[in-house]
């Protein structure tokens, strides 16, 4: 019962993409709030896989029910869904995404079934959540994902990430305070402008960047990049993160802004405002002059 009610809201829900007439929005926005309501709940959050068939209306995904972005996109369809929103206008299909921190594929998968004739670039160092990105990549058969099993700094290197004892399956960090760890990892680290000079890629238009802590490391690593494809970069604004990671908020914005990049928020429609206000956690698209 609880896995065809999720099913038939994720499908409704999967509608919001895209529809443009207000009515039906206005409409399938109250399936959008049941499916948050029942998330609220926790039902069915018990640990178990399962792959479900109508991500992005067309797409299979393996998630864990138990694990917080799984159950989200369990009931709802997404984790980020105003994120999304924005990303289905703004790509087109001979673009390259770039997937810095791409966990189970949530984005990569997004972007990949709308990249026909384009690339997906998805790093993700720690290996369980690799081999589920892999998994889900197979069960939709996309061959237009380079899946990178490594982490990106601004010098090469190994790691210990820390997976943090949290259900929420996308707190791995090299920083992790006083959080406890449920298991350590040594992983490698790249620099990103290395690697596209290594994989020939000629053009990079939309980077998205969520690295508990790391983001600011990897973009200096990939500042001959940013300067040379001006590609839209959407960071995670994290405080706490940053912090742990010893720098803060404004380093990220100062060093964006030394590109000449401008900080956009992100509205519950999907579009794009330019923004002054420094968020303590949120998705800020950052837009070249």
């Amino acid at each position: 019962m609880t896995d065809s009610l999720a099913k038939l809201l994720r499908s409704m829900n999967a509608r919001l993409v895209g529809e443009d007439n207000w009515i039906t929005e206005k409409f399938l926005k109250i399936f959008y709030g049941t499916s948050v309501f029942f998330h609220r709940l926790e039902l069915g959050s018990r640990n178990r896989f399962v792959v479900i068939e109508n991500f992005d209306r067309t797409l299979k995904l393996k998630i864990n029910t138990s694990w917080s972005m799984g159950f989200s996109i369990y009931w709802s369809g997404f984790h980020e869904f105003h994120e999304f929103l924005f990303l289905n206008k703004f790509l087109k299909k001979d673009m390259v995404f770039v997937d810095i921190g791409a966990n189970l594929g949530e984005y990569s998968l997004f972007a990949a079934k709308r990249l026909a004739d384009g690339k997906v670039l998805a790093f993700e160092p720690m290996p369980k959540m690799y081999a589920l990105l892999e998994e889900n990549k197979a069960l939709n058969q996309f061959d237009n994902i380079v899946i990178l099993k490594y982490g990106l700094s601004a010098q090469e290197g190994m790691l210990p990430i820390h997976e943090i004892e949290n259900a929420h399956e996308g707190l791995s960090t090299f920083f992790p305070g006083n959080q406890k760890s449920r298991t350590i990892t040594n992983v490698p680290l790249k620099v990103f402008d290395a690697a596209v000079d290594s994989l020939g890629i000629e053009r990079i238009d939309f980077i998205k960047i969520d690295i508990e802590g790391s983001e600011l490391s990897a973009l200096k690593g990939a500042i001959k990049s940013i300067q040379k494809f001006k590609p839209l970069v959407m960071v995670e604004i994290n405080q706490q993160t940053y912090g742990l990671a010893g720098y803060s908020i404004d380093d990220v914005y100062s060093f964006l802004a030394d590109l000449s990049y401008t900080p956009f928020a992100i509205t519950k429609t999907g579009a794009l405002v330019s923004t002054t206000r420094k968020p303590v956690l949120e998705n800020i698209v950052f837009k070249p002059a």
